[in-house]
């Protein structure tokens, strides 16, 4: 088998955007490792020389890992039952330290000779510099590819209009972390 692509997010909903990537990303690897990003920086390793560089992209990060209640389990839930909903099972779901606070960890997991890492080149800025910032924290290359379309939350009014699957189950994951969809 040849290289796996690893990516991650928060994956607050797991929404249509993000399972075109996922797509596009299948579309070049037999397997993607999906990190869920855990919202804990507590025991952060060293990165004041990128967090000056990147204060803004740090900053960002900060508040959007926290911008919704679910779990790693519920988010894991969530899309695995919507991917394998849509006939994909190459993919591997799990937990990921904040990989802008611990990137020693992410390559040591994820090194560089067994797993692209792979980003999806999006529209917004937050995305744009993601990119960048990842290359230099982690010291490798992402892998950019172009997905069909980008979807975001933010883009529906409702955001049942935009996640990928839901069932009962999902609807009471969400329910019970005070989000109706």
């Amino acid at each position: 088998m040849g290289k796996v692509a690893v990516s991650f997010g928060r994956y607050n909903y797991f929404n249509k955007g993000q399972f075109e990537t996922i797509r596009t990303i299948l579309e070049k690897y037999d397997k993607l490792v999906l990190g869920v990003v855990n919202p804990d920086k507590e025991g952060a390793e060293e990165v004041e020389k990128f967090k000056e560089k990147y204060r803004d992209f740090y900053d960002t990060c900060d508040l959007k890992v926290l911008e919704v209640p679910l779990k790693y389990n519920d988010k894991k839930v969530i899309i695995e039952k919507s991917l394998r909903s849509l006939g994909v099972y190459n993919v591997e779901v799990v937990e990921v330290k904040r990989v802008e606070y611990f990137p020693s960890i992410f390559n040591k997991t994820f090194p560089k000779d067994r797993y692209d890492l792979v980003f999806p080149i999006l529209k917004t800025k937050f995305d744009i510099v993601r990119n960048d910032a990842f290359e230099e924290i982690l010291e490798r290359e992402v892998i950019k590819v172009v997905p069909k379309f980008e979807s975001h939350n933010s883009d529906s009014k409702n955001i049942r209009d935009n996640i990928v699957y839901y069932d009962e189950e999902i609807i009471q994951i969400y329910k019970r972390s005070g989000i109706e969809i």
